[in-house]
């Protein structure tokens, strides 16, 4: 039973990183002896991707499980990999598959394979992590996906009864969060705090939903320290840390957030090029915002790197206009008509 939680933590996954999708259904939902899995993949990312494999996680008595009924594979195999006596994982892979992003693996309709016991007797679907959750297609936030053997989905584990969230924007008295997974029986209430302890309760029942169906809250917060104009942002749920974002200098408090896999470093944090070439924070409608991709699904708000900093008149999507530094001279790259510049041969 524990190696049972443990999977089913472990598992409860989402694909933030490169927007793959994963629909899953039972075709026979209601029947006791066995799951028709039937699945599809989206691929919603900017990256093509080969050697696509999914893995489908159960816990049943391995010595009875029979061999996966190919009910429609035409480009794919399948076959089991047993952990122990009671864990086991269906892998299902496409050798010779090259998915395009905007494509999808499967279709409309979606490939079949048919899970049961060599005997049929009772197949304890309810028991395993990785079973639909119902005879319709529904997005499948607990099986894995790799691609040429590299992971496609997060691994960051779910608290029982918290949802997950990532930070999207960040500006001087603001902050966005977007809602990666609620499930009904999560909280629906979680608390964002700041450096100096200021926290604030964010009620996810009232996001804003995106063209996508991403669903975004927005609060008013404080996000800096008037001293160090240094920003450390927490989201919590019943204690458990969802999320951190660090912006500004060197971060003090990272470290548990690296520890959970949801910051990068314990010395990473997001740059700006702050007026002036001055660090000195976040002023108003200035902001930090969290890029996406192609298809207008955010990124990966652990790295850096998917973070921009815009001005006040610029708006995401544009370039933020650049700004060349010397050590004497600070200016904007489209003032330099307006420089002059003289010395002396010596």
């Amino acid at each position: 039973m524990k190696k049972q939680l443990l999977l089913a933590a472990l598992f409860t996954l989402v694909s933030v990183a490169n927007a793959i999708t994963v629909y899953t259904l039972d075709e026979q939902y209601s029947q006791t002896n066995q799951t028709v899995l039937r699945f599809k993949i989206e691929n919603n990312s900017s990256d093509t991707l080969n050697g696509i494999e999914l893995r489908y996680h159960v816990v049943q008595n391995t010595a009875l499980i029979a061999e996966p009924d190919l009910y429609y594979l035409p480009d794919g195999m399948a076959n089991w990999s047993f952990d122990d006596s009671v864990n086991a994982t269906l892998v299902i892979y496409f050798p010779g598959i090259v998915l395009y992003p905007g494509d999808t693996l499967g279709e409309n309709s979606g490939y079949a394979v048919g899970l049961h016991n060599k005997n049929w007797s009772v197949w304890s679907k309810n028991d395993d992590p990785s079973q639909p959750t119902s005879n319709v297609f529904s997005i499948a936030e607990n099986v894995e996906i790799l691609s040429g053997g590299k992971s496609l989905m997060l691994d960051v584990g779910k608290y029982q009864g918290c949802p997950m969230v990532q930070f999207v924007e960040v500006e001087k008295d603001s902050v966005s969060l977007q809602v990666l997974q609620q499930l009904s029986s999560d909280s629906s209430s979680i608390i964002i705090k700041n450096k100096n302890g200021v926290s604030v309760s964010a009620n996810l029942n009232e996001p804003f939903v995106d063209s996508l169906g991403q669903k975004i809250w927005r609060g008013y917060f404080p996000t800096q320290d008037s001293i160090e104009h240094r920003g450390e942002l927490r989201a919590e749920c019943k204690g458990n840390l969802l999320a951190y974002f660090a912006y500004g200098r060197k971060p003090t408090g990272a470290a548990a957030a690296v520890a959970k896999k949801l910051w990068e470093k314990t010395d990473s944090f997001v740059k700006a090029d702050f007026d002036m070439g001055f660090n000195q924070g976040l002023a108003d409608e200035q902001r930090l915002v969290l890029q996406k991709d192609s298809t207008g699904r955010f990124l990966d708000a652990r790295y850096v790197e998917n973070w921009k900093f815009y001005r006040a008149w610029e708006e995401p999507g544009e370039n933020p206009m650049p700004v060349i530094l010397s050590p004497v001279l600070q200016y904007e790259e489209n003032d330099i008509d307006f420089l002059t510049l003289e010395w002396e041969k010596r």
